[in-house]
């Protein structure tokens, strides 16, 4: 707060004063608040608060439908390259509600896809769910699926998928549809 210095003997009315400085208007350094808030129990910004919250202090949500393509490597037994799913910018989490994984193309004789989820949560520790197919078709994870992949007190920070064929030179194609809300 503002100091005022009064002269030696000057009467002053403490309840005027009082009311003033209540009623003047408060300045971030008065308050701490000229940085960032980075400790427990300090305050936070509009700015800060305004970019994970509504103006109703509910939390920001966006739902988000992807389809993207996951395709084995020419390699038999290696990964293709990674699809990824993160949150945008003033977001920090994934809420994965449904996957559909599509397998097409041309399956051979004794093929095998293996395509694996990986999640990483905020604490920086990965999880991974592995299917499997044998021919075209779509599999759909189901509540089972999603359980093995929750771990309590962290969100998910980013979604990864990759294939491989168990053969050189695979035909199948895998799409990744999946839908949810970022938060």
């Amino acid at each position: 707060m503002t100091v005022t210095t009064h002269a030696t003997g000057e009467q002053v009315n403490l309840a005027s004063v009082l009311n003033g400085k209540l009623e003047a208007p408060l300045h971030q350094s008065e308050m701490g608040l000229d940085t960032a808030a980075s400790a427990t129990g300090q305050a936070v910004r509009w700015d800060e608060f305004s970019t994970r919250h509504n103006n109703a202090g509910t939390i920001k949500q966006q739902m988000f439908n992807k389809s993207s393509t996951a395709n084995p490597s020419p390699t038999a037994n290696s990964n293709g390259t990674a699809v990824t799913n993160n949150p945008p910018t003033n977001y920090t989490a994934l809420m994965t509600l449904g996957v559909n994984l599509v397998f097409g193309g041309t399956f051979g004789g004794s093929e095998t896809i293996t395509c694996t989820k990986t999640v990483t949560y905020s604490d920086g520790t990965t999880a991974t769910l592995t299917k499997t197919a044998t021919a075209t078709g779509t599999v759909t994870l189901n509540t089972t699926d999603f359980l093995s992949l929750v771990k309590d007190g962290v969100y998910i920070t980013q979604n990864s998928w990759q294939t491989q064929s168990n053969i050189a030179n695979s035909t199948v194609t895998v799409t990744v549809n999946r839908y949810g809300f970022y938060m």
